[in-house]
């Protein structure tokens, strides 16, 4: 990567970072606080990390948060609550860099966890089971609401459903497992619909105005439903290995990522027909991917350690881009105003970007 006369790079600026800061282990999972105050990061071996972005050295306060390690953080939508999950069979949660409260499964992995919309409602996908927990609000204590059926196979993810003021259906969660996605409601304790086909759904997608979900398998293909129709659409173009997803705020663009970065425009009746778009300048397998929260760019992290910046709206060439010496790009994340890009690596570098367009 030094010489790129002959790369697609060749040209492109340099995004420079704010600063970079360090934990023990690969980076899994960064989050923003509502406000951008705070940015939390977590090592695979289940150390967390606090920061505030608003200083050349950052404030960090670590915590073994799980062991024998960390799977996913979520934040609380307004409140400056934090929420982890491990393989050590709980969820915490966090207020102010300190342990707040913690809660245990009858598993000894969670997956992921997801606050909901609202606010109300906190998810872990557990083993073969959701766990539900409503949290009060002015005590701000967590309650078991419920623990779902079984599921037949291992749940690999699950992600709520946008919510829109002017369509105030109640939240719905949905999960996805081997040969099928299930989707739940807080105040029914079965599944209110489940798709099935042959497919084991890896990562799910909810466009924001939640009338599209996407569904990558791991290493096969990626699907999408249009619901609530239940209708399964084809994509055409459809890349290899896909294992990261990603929509643009409006909702026009949907990004895969597997040996390429591929971007599907999507059109009033969906991308049914469309070929895709590629933005090309990985090396090697995408292994992270991250739109703005509010704008046009998108972030994609590779595993040679390359992290570029588009605007897939503009044309399919890198505006900028910066190199982490061979080491793979395992997370990224805007915060909630787009003012910062924050990029994790597999050797626990945590570098902080400013948004390259910042008033443009």
């Amino acid at each position: 990567m030094s010489d790129l006369k002959d790369h697609p790079l060749a040209g492109v600026k340099a995004l420079g970072s704010r600063w970079i800061a360090h934990i023990d282990d690969s980076v899994i999972a960064a989050a923003w606080s509502a406000g951008e105050q705070t940015l939390a990061a977590a090592s695979i071996c289940g150390e967390l990390a606090f920061f505030t972005p608003d200083s050349d050295k950052p404030n960090i306060q670590h915590n073994s948060a799980h062991a024998p390690g960390m799977c996913s953080l979520s934040w609380h939508p307004r409140q400056p609550l934090l929420a982890s999950s491990g393989q050590d069979g709980q969820v915490k949660i966090w207020s102010e860099g300190r342990l707040y409260s913690q809660v245990e499964t009858r598993d000894a992995w969670i997956e992921k966890v997801a606050w909901s919309p609202d606010g109300q409602w906190l998810a872990a996908a557990a083993g073969r089971e959701i766990y539900l927990w409503g949290l009060r609000s002015l005590e701000r204590q967590f309650e078991l609401h419920f623990v779902s059926p079984e599921h037949a196979n291992i749940l690999t993810d699950i992600a709520w459903r946008p919510w829109h003021r002017a369509i105030p259906n109640p939240p719905e969660l949905a999960a996805a497992s081997g040969g099928q996605i299930s989707f739940w409601q807080p105040d029914v304790h079965d599944p209110i619909r489940i798709l099935t086909w042959q497919a084991n759904p890896s990562v799910l997608a909810w466009s924001p105005s939640s009338r599209f979900l996407a569904c990558a398998e791991r290493g096969v293909a990626l699907h999408l439903w249009a619901l609530p129709a239940e209708q399964r659409m084809a994509l055409s173009g459809a890349i290899e290995n896909v294992c990261q997803l990603a929509w643009d705020s409006t909702g026009s663009m949907l990004a895969g990522g597997g040996n390429d970065v591929s971007v599907w425009h999507f059109g009033d009746q969906g991308p049914e027909g469309a070929e895709p778009s590629h933005l090309d300048a990985h090396q090697g397998s995408v292994t992270a991917l991250a739109f703005q929260r509010d704008g046009p760019l998108l972030a994609s992290g590779g595993r040679e350690g390359l992290l570029a910046v588009w605007n897939p709206f503009a044309g399919p060439d890198a505006l900028y881009f910066d190199y982490h010496e061979k080491n793979e790009i395992s997370c990224l994340c805007w915060s909630g105003r787009d003012s910062y890009l924050v990029a994790g690596t597999a050797d626990g570098r945590i570098a902080l970007y400013d948004n390259p367009v910042a008033g443009g």
